[in-house]
Formats: C-alpha cells, structure tokens, sequence
C-alpha cells in the first residue's frame, strides 16, 4: 500500500500563529504538525514533514522526494511566486502532488496571483485554511491506492474563466479545476450574470474539487462581458 507522503512547506511557515492572523490562523506550526501527525496515524498514512526558509534547500528535499514519497503536498509560500528552481524540481516530481496555499492568493496582492508552480502540480487548494491539509492526506492516499479515484487537476490551459474586464486583456480565473456552479442552489440567482458589475472579493462562482465546495472571489472590479466554462 502506497502512503508515504511528505509535506514540504517553504519561508515563514515555521512562524504560523505569529504572522497576521486574520489571514493564516492562529494555529501555530508546532499545532499543525502535531494534528497532522494524529490525523495521519488514524488514517494508517505516514507523513514526514518539512520546512526551510531557503529556496535550494527546498529544491535539494523535492528533488530527494522523488525515490523515497508516493505523494507530495507542498506550500511553496513566496517562492510559489518567483522560484523557477523549484517549478522545475517539482516537474521531475511524477507522482500526486498538491500545492496549497493557507490563504486565497487571488485576494491578496496583485504580485502573489500568479503561481509559477501550479501547471506542474496534480492540483491547487488555496483559502481554506490550514484544516484542509488534513483532509488532502486522505485524497492523497485514495488516489495512490484506488485507480479508480481521482483528483481533480490543475491545468493553467484549462482553467475556468469568468469575468472579462472592460479590458479584453483581463481574464479572472478560477484557481481550481472542478465542477463549476454558477449560482449557490439550482434554481438559485446566479453569482454573475452579462453586464452586472462586481466588485473585488464578489463570489462569482462556486468550484467542487476534492470534495470541497470552494467559492471563488473577484480578484478586481469590473463589469462583465462574457462567461466562459470549458
């Protein structure tokens, strides 16, 4: 049975519940891991973890990860936003991996939307807090042990774009691949609509993947134009 899997967390992680706590938590690092570890050892999956501050350290455990893990949940923190290094170290990396991010990325400033990792990763979870680590162990186990369970990826080509600014240039996208709903309830007023205006922070969408409902906010004001859902 295939469960090794290592969580590998990038810079400032190891401060967790001393950073701003409106957007990571008060969770420390130490009650992370501590609850991870209890979790894991119920659910029969063995996890190591670790954490560096340093971007070739990082680079150095993914690539030693390759031999030893069946899977892979990574926070590559800020060097999700400017670590080539690291994107080409998880591109050698063939087997499940997840990237997750504690926060919603597309909520916060501009320079941390975009992911340089997300189109070599099986999939993206981002917003949900430091809890939906817990539950990726198990999606993680199920996929590496049942061929017939899958998880929902993540392709940058393929994602779902939903409101185009006045701009033809300005896509918002979803930063999860997975079953679209365009309104809370079927029957329900739908997020957005064709010439309705929103505002940044505005749900317009909601994604199921992995077995979570995961709304999806405007990243900006605008109007919009045209939905589209491939």
């Amino acid at each position: 049975m295939q469960n090794n899997i290592i969580i590998i967390n990038g810079p400032n992680i190891n401060l967790l519940g001393d950073r701003d706590k409106s957007i990571y938590g008060s969770e420390s690092y130490e009650d992370l891991i501590k609850n991870c570890k209890s979790e894991a050892s119920k659910k029969n999956i063995n996890i190591d973890y670790y954490q560096s501050n340093i971007e070739g350290e990082l680079v150095t455990k993914i690539q030693e990860s390759r031999k030893i893990y069946d899977g892979m949940i990574i926070n590559a923190a800020a060097f999700t936003h400017t670590s080539v290094a690291i994107r080409d170290a998880l591109s050698l990396f063939k087997k499940p991996c997840i990237e997750l991010h504690i926060s919603n990325i597309h909520k916060r400033e501009e320079f941390r939307h975009k992911s340089l990792i997300s189109d070599v990763v099986t999939g993206i979870i981002c917003g949900l807090g430091t809890l939906r680590l817990i539950s990726v162990l198990e999606d993680l186990k199920k996929s590496l042990n049942d061929k017939d369970y899958k998880i929902e990826t993540h392709d940058l080509k393929n994602q779902t774009n939903i409101v185009e600014q006045e701009d033809p240039k300005k896509l918002i996208k979803s930063p999860i691949v997975g079953t679209a709903y365009l309104a809370p309830e079927p029957g329900a007023k739908k997020f957005v609509e064709i010439g309705k205006k929103i505002k940044k922070g505005d749900t317009i969408m909601i994604v199921e993947a992995m077995k979570t409902m995961n709304h999806v906010p405007s990243s900006q004001d605008g109007i919009v134009k045209k939905i589209y859902v491939e």
